[in-house]
């Protein structure tokens, strides 16, 4: 028998905000997956509701998982980063706080709704020009290599570990949670419907790994990286990108031209953003790398 409860938690300030919660089942594991903790990463959002979607078609095996689709909802009516109420980031503020501003109290809220959490997938978006990818502290927890490693994302990045974020705060609590980093969001609120594609069957994949979905799970074999190497222009004009976002790259490989001038990769990598090509100023935006892990 299907077991559906939906409610909503209302957080009170100078607005309302209600954020929609979805539960599946009951007992443990619990699974919990966000998305919208940024208002304009939209391909996670699509991602989730595309779970809820299928679980109000399909039991559970056991367990239960519990899905807040939308976590910042003042930020996504804007389709930005931040609330225009106090221009907070959600996710460096975690575990929030009861008795502070609007996003402050989300935080809080959305912390007190993941405490039984077993495992937490936190949705988000690294730009139109990225590709997907798992972002975890996965060589400080285990737990969270662990999870990492079960869903079917092409590649496994280390993440800086930047505190106050749901995923950062919650491993440090010792239950493992990651994020998936998905393209879309920027202005417009643009969704990657085959990343948010590739994500959906990723969860379910992940679900059934956990044996709380019939079917087979499919071991994944991701790509292992340290941390982000992020790319901006030191002088102002023409940017041509050389390769595509997603693609893997050899040492010395050229990976675009400023001005002529080549770019080159460090190291065997994957190309986990790069802009179109344009005018640039300095300072601006030009990719990231995810270097392998030999």
């Amino acid at each position: 028998m299907l077991t559906v409860r939906k409610y909503h938690l209302n957080i009170k300030d100078c607005v309302n905000s209600n954020l929609d919660v979805t539960v599946f089942g009951e007992g443990k594991p619990e699974v919990v997956i966000t998305g919208g903790i940024h208002g304009g990463e939209t391909t996670g959002i699509y991602a989730a509701r595309e779970i809820i979607k299928y679980l109000e078609k399909n039991n559970l095996l056991n367990g239960s998982v519990k899905i807040i689709s939308l976590c910042n909802p003042t930020a996504f009516r804007r389709l930005e980063r931040t609330s225009p109420y106090d221009n907070l980031d959600l996710n460096r503020i975690f575990p929030g706080s009861k008795q502070g501003t609007i996003t402050q109290r989300v935080a809080n809220a959305i912390w007190n709704e993941t405490q039984t959490a077993d495992y937490i997938v936190d949705l988000h978006c690294c730009g139109i020009h990225g590709s997907s990818y798992t972002l975890a502290v996965w060589q400080e927890h285990e737990k969270a290599k662990e999870l990492a490693a079960m869903l079917n994302i092409p590649i496994i990045v280390q993440s800086g570990g930047a505190r106050g974020q749901l995923f950062v705060e919650t491993c440090e609590t010792g239950r493992p949670a990651v994020i998936i980093e998905l393209p879309g969001g920027g202005q417009g609120g643009v969704i990657d419907q085959t990343a948010g594609m590739q994500a959906y069957q990723a969860l379910l994949n992940m679900l059934r790994g956990l044996k709380m979905l019939s079917g087979e799970y499919q071991k994944p074999n991701p790509i292992w990286c340290n941390k982000l190497i992020p790319y901006r222009a030191d002088n102002e004009g023409l940017f041509i990108p050389h390769v595509i976002s997603g693609e893997v790259v050899k040492e010395g490989q050229v990976l675009a031209t400023l001005n002529g001038k080549k770019i080159l990769a460090p190291a065997k990598a994957t190309v986990t953003g790069i802009r179109a090509m344009s005018y640039v100023f300095i300072g601006s935006y030009l990719g990231n790398l995810a270097p392998h892990i030999m």
